[in-house]
């Protein structure tokens, strides 16, 4: 899709201007190019093609951000988790999309069945910064948005990256 070679450009322009300020401290978009290079190579190393949707516990931080970014580079699609939430809801929300992976950049989720993936320093694995894109089309899932509904049962809200692209 179109509006993912866009956004990859956008933060290659930019790399010297400041795309995010998380808890007072700012990062440029070379910063977060940097850091979305690392969640990528892991991806690629760990997450098998045919696994299309990923958990990512969403902490307020760069790792995060970036990883929503490196999974659609990847052509594929996250299910947000949240950190405060229940447990039990959790797994619930991991069941229904039958997700495997998990990324999450505290560590704070020790899931049995699950395989966690952590964002890795420079040191720890090889980037590759001219890693192409996958090809993603515009009614392919983003992500997937869970609401506890009427019944209190989670129910997973579909956005695809058309729905993305006209909020942008």
């Amino acid at each position: 899709m179109k509006f993912i070679k866009e956004l990859q450009e956008s933060i290659k322009s930019h790399s010297t201007n400041n795309s995010l300020c998380i808890n007072n401290v700012f990062y440029t978009y070379q910063d977060l190019s940097i850091e979305i290079d690392k969640v990528r190579a892991v991806i690629v190393n760990k997450v098998h093609d045919s696994d299309k949707l990923v958990g990512l516990v969403a902490h307020d931080d760069l790792q995060t951000y970036a990883s929503i970014l490196a999974l659609w580079f990847e052509g594929k699609a996250f299910v947000p988790i949240n950190p405060s939430t229940p447990e039990e809801r959790n797994l619930q929300v991991l069941e229904l999309t039958q997700t495997k992976y998990i990324i999450d950049s505290k560590q704070s989720f020790v899931f049995d069945n699950y395989e966690i993936i952590t964002p890795v320093t420079s040191t720890e694995i090889n980037i590759n910064p001219n890693l192409g894109l996958r090809e993603v089309l515009g009614d392919e899932l983003a992500y997937i948005l869970f609401t506890s509904g009427t019944t209190g049962t989670p129910k997973g809200v579909p956005i695809t990256f058309n729905n993305v692209y006209a909020l942008v």
